[in-house]
């Protein structure tokens, strides 16, 4: 499992000491998905031991697209 901070709030993500960087996620959601087949948004977020809704609203906000439209892109 890759260690993730957990957030509360995307502000806390930039502020807060040792929290993740949006790069960082950005890689682990994407390193998670290239491997494991059959995944969700729920899925991603319990591998990375986070809320799921935390992490879609941090993916959106970092990539410009929903983690769930993603996830789908991926696999089409």
């Amino acid at each position: 499992m890759i260690p993730i901070k957990q957030i509360t709030t995307v502000e806390e993500l930039y502020k807060s000491k040792g929290a993740p960087t949006g790069e960082s996620i950005v890689d682990a959601v994407v390193d998670y998905v290239k491997r494991v087949k059959g995944h969700s948004a729920e899925d991603v977020a319990i591998y990375l031991d986070v809320n799921r809704r935390k992490l879609s609203g941090a993916f959106e906000l970092l990539v410009g697209v929903p983690l769930s439209d993603f996830i789908l892109e991926w696999r089409l």
